[in-house]
C-alpha cells in the first residue's frame, strides 16, 4: 500500500520515486518532503505505521507545513495542516488513552478540551480582572 509517496510493506517502508515532484516539495533536491517523511516515520511506534489513516493524516499535515512558506498560500496551508493534525489526533487518541492519563499535555488537547476552563484558571482570571 502506498501513502503519500511512501510504500508501506509489512516489514519495511520504501521510498517511491516521483518524477513529477512539484517544486514546493523538492526542498534542497536531496531532502525532499517525501524523504523527510520517510525518515521520520522510521522512528514511529509500530502500531502507528500499520494504520494507513494515521500515516495519511500525518503525511498530509507534514506536507502542508513543509510547503506553507514556499508555495504562496501560507495561511491556507497552515489551516489545512491544523485540520489534518486534529484528524490525526482523533485517530491516534485510542492508541494513547493510558498515556494521556499519565501525562496530560495542554498542547495536545482537542477543541472541546480547549474550551474548558479549569477552576484554577478561572480564579486567576478573576484575580487579574480578565473574567
Amino acid at each position: 500500500m502506498q501513502v503519500m509517496g511512501v510504500e508501506l510493506e509489512d516489514d519495511r517502508k520504501v521510498l517511491t520515486y516521483d518524477a513529477n515532484c512539484p517544486r514546493h516539495y523538492l526542498g534542497d533536491g536531496y531532502i525532499t518532503a517525501t524523504r523527510a517523511m520517510r525518515s521520520a516515520i522510521v522512528q514511529w511506534r509500530e502500531e502507528f505505521t500499520h494504520s494507513a489513516i494515521i500515516v495519511w493524516w500525518w503525511c498530509c499535515a507534514f506536507k502542508y507545513v513543509w510547503r506553507c512558506l514556499s508555495k504562496g498560500q501560507a495561511l491556507s496551508d497552515i489551516d489545512k495542516a491544523i485540520d489534518c493534525l486534529y484528524k490525526l489526533r482523533k485517530e491516534i487518541k485510542p492508541y494513547l488513552k493510558s498515556q494521556m492519563k499519565a501525562d496530560h499535555i495542554d498542547a495536545g488537547k482537542d477543541k472541546s478540551d480547549q474550551e474548558q476552563t479549569t477552576l484554577k484558571e478561572l480564579i486567576e482570571q478573576i484575580q487579574n480582572g480578565q473574567a
